[in-house]
């Protein structure tokens, strides 16, 4: 789910059900994601830049003590070329 706090920072919320099919038996699990950072829109293709963190929350109920909260940071490589980028640009005209 896509909640637009602002129009370029959006919070996105996501769950799923989750199978291990590697594990000796079938173990069914629970998953969901809050992400919040930038996005942007390229009017001219499909690919869009974006940076922000994120909290997820895994679980297992058949598994003793299966369950953890992780954080993290993505964002787009592109985004470093960047400063690369407007300098040539800046050289080149």
């Amino acid at each position: 789910m896509l909640l637009p706090i602002t129009s370029t920072f959006p919070i996105v919320v996501s769950a799923a059900a989750v199978l291990d099919f590697a594990a000796a038996t079938d173990r069914l699990g629970g998953l969901a994601r809050l992400w919040w950072g930038t996005r942007s829109y390229n009017y001219h293709s499909a690919y869009g830049l974006t940076a922000g963190v994120w909290v997820e929350a895994r679980y297992f109920p058949a598994i003793q003590g299966a369950g953890d909260v992780i954080a993290g940071i993505d964002i787009d490589l592109e985004v470093f070329s960047l400063g690369w980028i407007l300098l040539y640009n800046w050289i080149a005209h």
